[in-house]
């Protein structure tokens, strides 16, 4: 498993790494400011949402990033005529630009849920998160090993919804989901 997974615990470590060096990653790693996923998780709007990305957003880890783009994926249900409004665009790019920064990073979970919030809102193209799904189509797939299948699958579908991953991305997704989850019914 590789170490970028999201709460990766030793179970997922390479026998390689020994216990001190697991620790020591942990500790050096950014961390979310504290009460920051509380924070998330109990914004009742997107405005108060946004509100806390423009508080501590910069020192958002990878889990926290995650919880942003989910938590606004479920804001957005209660909130459609926000997110089709003008003034989307520009209140989202501070989160669009983040995420882009850190994409490299991000665990795999992390990426498939924002590619997914993006793609349920459908947010495609013409605002900030049109190059995140450019970006996001270079970046996975050299990672798809770090996708679990339903990150695969969440990945698969965003992309497929989308319209924003090319041809051969769209063939390489659907040959690994085909061998990691031939079996699965739906």
């Amino acid at each position: 498993r590789c170490p970028r997974r999201c709460g990766a615990g030793l179970a997922s470590l390479p026998s390689s790494l020994s216990m001190r060096t697991h620790l020591r990653s942990l500790s050096s790693r950014a961390r979310a400011p504290a009460g920051a996923l509380r924070k998330l998780n109990a914004s009742g709007s997107i405005s108060e949402l946004l509100a806390v990305h423009r508080a501590g957003g910069s020192d958002f880890d990878s889990v926290a990033v995650g919880a942003m783009w989910t938590r606004l994926r479920r804001l957005a249900r209660r909130e459609p005529a926000w997110v089709r409004s003008p003034r989307a665009a520009a209140a989202l790019r501070p989160v669009c630009d983040q995420t882009r920064v850190m994409l490299s990073g991000l665990c795999a979970r992390t990426v498939a849920n924002m590619l997914h919030a993006l793609a349920t809102m459908r947010l495609v193209r013409g605002g900030p998160w049109e190059p995140l799904w450019r970006d996001a189509a270079a970046d996975v797939p050299g990672r798809l090993a770090e996708f679990n299948e339903q990150e695969l699958a969440n990945l698969t579908w965003a992309f497929a919804q989308s319209g924003a991953a090319p041809p051969p991305l769209m063939r390489t997704l659907s040959a690994e989901v085909r061998v990691r989850c031939g079996g699965v019914k739906p």
